[in-house]
């Protein structure tokens, strides 16, 4: 059996390496390289050039995922970077960056991948505002292509993205909001419904006749209504005299001063 085994080794290897390999280089013709690089690549492939402004395009990434005819890939760079080729001979092209972008994406929370409808998207430096659709999903025309979008939604953290990084996504590009969490100190309530009466720690109930508050629509203290607004306590004839006190073993008790 173990020589068997031994025998089959090599062969599931070699499975494993051809998998592995396609895969690599499924991932590779998806990768993102820098425009400049692309184009050089172009240039060295179909023996042709590009004019252009090195810092116009220093920072402009494209997906290298079609392989075609010349046409159809410049098309394809045209659509994913927003830049203009422009044709001067059979051997010589311009290339020109515009200077506002058209951009869209998917707003989506980190935690469960729901879709953020009403998100606040905001084009800082300009006037440019707006909110996003019940699927979490906006698009802008004519953003300046050196823009900052700041994202905003309640119990989010604020989200700063480049407009460049939105540009010729298909589909559009997920963004994901961080869920916004604050610890709050901790809360000591020190008068229960009203001044002179106090909430104890275990629960128990212990009330000042001496220190008493007025209860909201009352125009001056009144101990009888003090003690009705707990639970549990009610005066059928409303008597002090005839106070009656629901029994049970989840009742607070009552310390009177």
């Amino acid at each position: 059996m173990a020589k068997k085994l031994r025998k089959l080794l090599p062969f599931f290897l070699s499975i494993t390496f051809f998998f592995t390999t396609s895969n690599l280089g499924a991932q590779e013709g998806m990768r993102r390289i820098l425009v400049i690089s692309y184009l050089q690549k172009l240039e060295s492939d179909f023996n042709i050039k590009f004019s252009y402004v090195d810092a116009d395009i220093d920072n402009l990434y494209v997906s290298v995922s079609k392989n075609g005819n010349l046409s159809n890939i410049l098309a394809d760079l045209e659509e994913q970077t927003q830049i203009q080729v422009q044709k001067l001979s059979d051997r010589y092209y311009a290339i020109s960056v515009t200077k506002t972008i058209d951009i869209c994406a998917t707003i989506l929370d980190n935690f469960e991948k729901n879709t953020v409808g009403g998100a606040t998207v905001e084009v800082l430096g300009t006037k440019m505002i707006m909110v996003t659709d019940e699927n979490g999903w906006f698009s802008l025309n004519d953003v300046p292509r050196d823009a900052t979008l700041q994202i905003k939604y309640l119990g989010y953290k604020n989200l700063f993205v480049d407009a460049s990084e939105l540009v010729g996504q298909k589909p559009c590009k997920t963004l994901l909001l961080a869920q916004f969490y604050q610890q709050l100190e901790e809360v000591v309530v020190y008068e229960f419904l009203t001044k002179g009466l106090i909430k104890q720690t275990d629960g128990s109930l212990q009330m000042n006749s001496e220190e008493f508050g007025i209860l909201p629509g009352l125009i001056e203290p009144d101990v009888l209504q003090t003690v009705q607004a707990l639970p549990g306590i009610e005066s059928i004839d409303e008597t002090v005299s005839d106070i009656n006190i629901r029994g049970g073993s989840n009742d607070q008790n009552l310390m009177l001063w």
